[in-house]
């Protein structure tokens, strides 16, 4: 049997697109965001 790996690319998303994607508010995702039941803000730099 061969096996193969599948590697995921990973790719981020602005808040807006977030937003459009799952239907919820700002304030709401952020109160996941606290509570664990969604992924946290990722620093992709200084600014950012």
């Amino acid at each position: 049997m061969v096996k193969r790996e599948i590697k995921a690319k990973t790719t981020f998303i602005r808040l807006p697109e977030v937003i459009k994607r799952t239907g919820f508010g700002k304030t709401w995702i952020y109160e996941l965001i606290k509570a664990g039941r969604f992924p946290s803000q990722v620093k992709t730099g200084i600014r950012a």
